[in-house]
This record gives C-alpha cells, structure tokens and sequence, in this order.
C-alpha cells in the first residue's frame, strides 16, 4: 500500500497509523521487509476489527404515514445498519413484541467490506386498530449499547357500511402526475399515472395493503438464499402497480382491440 493516504500514513520506522479509521479500513494488515539482497521477512497478521453504531437506513421514507383498511394486512420494513451486526425489536405502542423473532425471521443479510453489516427485517400485521409501531436497532461496539429507533404510524381506515350523501358528494378525485410513491418506484418511477385518492386513503396505502395481505395468505413461494423476492412476487407486484397506478390516456383516443 501506498505510504500515505487519505485517511493513514506509514512512518519512516514502519508503523502503520490511521488518523480517522473508517470501515473500509477493517481487514488483515501485515508488514513486509527486504533487504538489498532481495530476502524478505514478514510480520505476524494483524487483524484491524472496526465498529459502527447501530442505525436504521432510510428514516424518512419509514415515517410517511400508512393508511390500511380494518382486516387487511400491513407489511412493515425496517431496514438496519452497523458491526457488530446489529439485532432488530418491534414495539407496538411501545409493548415490546415477544413473537416477532419466531414468526418474523430477518428476511435479508448483507455484509460488505466497505460498509457496515445491514440487516432487513419485516413484520407482517393483521390492522385491528391504529397504532405506532417501533423498529430499534441494538449492538454493542467498543463504545458500549447502542439504540437506534425509527415509529411507523399505521391508521386503521374502517370499512364503509353505506354511501352518505356527503359521500356522493364529494366523488373521487383523480389527477394525472408523475410517480414519486416507494411501493411501485422500481416499476413506474418518474411515469404519468393516474392518481386515485379517496378520503383518508390512497392508492399507495390500497397497494401496500395487498401486496401485505398476499404476502400473508402465502400466496408467493418462499424467498430463498437472500433474495429479495419470492417466485411470481416480482410480476405480481408490478401487475398491482400498472392497476392503481394506470398510465394517463386521452379519452378521446379510440379503444384498444382485444379480441379480433
């Protein structure tokens, strides 16, 4: 290695000094010496082991608040940083949830030299009722415990028994803008769609919903080896997507033929 770089610099009796470690910086470090007559002589390994703090990835995107109809299932990620790796809890309304590491295992590990061990963990609820549930995030570097929480607000919207007259008037608004959601970014981001919103519900939270609600009734095969969706998960999903979210047409345009 170079005898200076950004962040270390080897002195001219050999040592290896870091001024602000980073964890890119953890590995096996050993030293190398030659003589004018090309014998060399190694150093033992030196293992340099690096912490991170626990975090939890994405904070904002977690917060937005979740709409979910009485009955239907809410599919709730939490995503989680830091080495050691870090063990995630679920609070519902601050109760810790003992069941969760049984019924709700970590769903995807990545672990990568240039970044802090990250973890996803995904905790599926049947919506009785509104409630605050809490991801933390906990591991103990040389510093000592570490806590790092994010709440996820989940309204429980109750189903309609009858259309009231303000119901009827008021109908349902739609509009045609571009998609900037988090449910369907990897099929429609950027995309003209058609925006369907009703009164405390929108088609982000309807989607969300029945993807959860699937997910639930194993209606998708099982994930296997990290992967980060199930067989016919993926086409589903995208399926769900391009039906909340249809692409903006002109009325006036004649009607596509199906059948011939």
């Amino acid at each position: 290695m170079p005898r200076r770089g950004q962040n270390y610099k080897i002195t001219h009796n050999g040592r290896l000094k870091f001024t602000q470690v980073k964890v890119i910086d953890r590995g096996k470090y050993h030293c190398k010496v030659e003589n004018e007559y090309k014998e060399r002589v190694l150093s033992r390994v030196a293992n340099l082991v690096v912490h991170a703090p626990a975090e939890v990835i994405d904070k904002h995107q977690l917060t937005r608040p979740r709409h979910v109809r009485v009955g239907a299932y809410a599919r709730l990620s939490c995503q989680a940083a830091g080495i050691p790796p870090p063990r995630i809890e679920w609070r519902k309304n601050g109760e810790l949830l003992r069941t969760f590491d049984k019924n709700n295992p970590v769903e995807k590990k990545v672990e990568k030299d240039t970044s802090p061990v990250s973890l996803t963990s995904v905790l599926m609820v049947k919506v009785t009722q509104s409630a605050a549930y809490t991801c933390s995030a906990i591991n103990k570097p040389i510093e000592g415990r570490v806590n790092d929480s994010v709440v996820i607000n989940v309204t429980a919207v109750p189903l309609p028994v009858t259309q009231t007259p303000q119901a009827r008037a008021n109908p349902i608004r739609q509009e045609c803008a571009a998609y900037n959601g988090s449910v369907c970014r990897p099929y429609l981001q950027g995309r003209m769609v058609l925006h369907n919103r009703t009164q405390g519900y929108g088609p982000e939270d309807m989607l969300e919903s029945h993807l959860a609600e699937m997910t639930a009734l194993e209606l998708f095969a099982p994930r296997e080896n990290g992967a980060s969706q199930g067989f016919c998960e993926g086409p589903a999903h995208r399926l769900l997507c391009h039906l909340v979210f249809p692409d903006c047409r002109d009325d006036s345009s004649p009607p596509l033929q199906v059948c011939r």
